[in-house]
């Protein structure tokens, strides 16, 4: 049974001041990514809220929405296949774990704090998303690892991106050199060992 009735692809404050946001502050070289985050909100926000066994309760905070980019795009790569860190190539070692920095300093920029999905709806400019079975597929591979991970709270999936090898390595190395991120080259996320519990 779905216990989404309808999904409403509108405007909502919060989660359009994303779109906006993405759309304002990515530059064209970064296009494609911009696309792809939405697709990827799209298809978390779907997969979160059609799901009856869990109770809705809006998280979708940006430390959340972070930790689950990275393990979506990290679970698609291997040592020998970058997967969706050809999109996502801008990881940085961060307090709370790897961040995706383009999308941080976009949405950062706006200062958008929350993004408001409600069991219902979805309110966010999704008019591009379609496009994007890859991160359907990615997003659905992922849940197959680790069917409840959409349902962990924030710092849950944070302790577990500080797992990783890649963030404990440039995280740490930042922390000695007196600042607060580095970045994690892409061949560390492909050859690392996978951690999504």
């Amino acid at each position: 049974m779905n216990c989404l009735k309808n999904i409403y692809i509108c405007y909502d404050y919060n989660v359009a001041n994303i779109a906006n946001v993405l759309n304002n502050n990515i530059n064209a070289f970064n296009m494609h990514k911009n696309d792809a985050f939405k697709a990827f909100l799209r298809e978390i926000a779907i997969r979160r809220y059609s799901d009856c066994k869990f109770p809705i309760e809006n998280d979708f905070g940006k430390v959340k929405v972070f930790k689950l980019l990275f393990f979506t795009v990290a679970a698609t790569s291997s040592p020998n296949e970058m997967g969706l860190l050809d999109v996502f190539d801008k990881f940085y070692a961060m307090p709370y774990g790897p961040v995706e920095s383009d999308i941080m300093n976009a949405l950062d920029n706006e200062l958008v704090n929350e993004i408001q999905f409600s069991r219902d709806s979805i309110t966010c400019d999704l008019s591009d998303a379609n496009e994007f079975d890859s991160i359907s597929k990615a997003v659905g591979d992922l849940l197959v690892i680790n069917p409840g991970l959409l349902h962990y709270k924030p710092f849950d999936l944070v302790e577990i991106s500080h797992k990783w090898n890649c963030w404990k390595q440039n995280y740490y190395e930042a922390v000695k050199n007196g600042i607060s991120s580095k970045f994690i080259p892409r061949e560390l996320i492909m050859s690392d060992i996978k951690f999504f519990y």
